[in-house]
């Protein structure tokens, strides 16, 4: 019937990529800490499910507020040492289970050898 009567079907358009760099899926435990407007430190641990120069996605049982500051910190190793980066939230979205799915950006990017580091652990050399 749409043929007869000059019906054009339309499909919605694909969404717009945004995405500067190359999203890669990742399972990094992380704890990441920040201040409250009371000046409170909170730690709380999280997971990192992807990971990009731009930014990452962490789950975790606890949400951060959209546009606080925070720092990542991921074990180097089995030393007990840790690397820690600076992020901010920008997006928080309900996850299975009671979690949290947080999109955060880094603040500075990414260099290209950290997250290549960050891409390498845990995989067999």
């Amino acid at each position: 019937m749409l043929a007869s009567s000059g019906l054009v079907s339309l499909k919605a358009p694909p969404p717009l990529e945004r995405r500067t760099w190359k999203r890669t899926r990742t399972c990094l435990e992380v704890f990441c800490q920040y201040k409250t407007q009371a000046n409170d430190e909170v730690l709380l641990a999280g997971q990192v499910m992807d990971v990009s120069r731009g930014g990452l996605r962490i789950l975790s049982g606890q949400r951060i507020e959209p546009g606080t500051d925070f720092r990542i910190a991921i074990a180097d190793g089995d030393d007990g040492l840790f690397t820690l980066l600076l992020a901010r939230v920008v997006y928080v979205a309900p996850a299975p289970g009671n979690h949290w799915f947080m999109g955060c950006t880094f603040t500075p990017k990414l260099r290209e050898e950290i997250l290549t580091w960050m891409q390498n652990i845990g995989r067999e050399e």
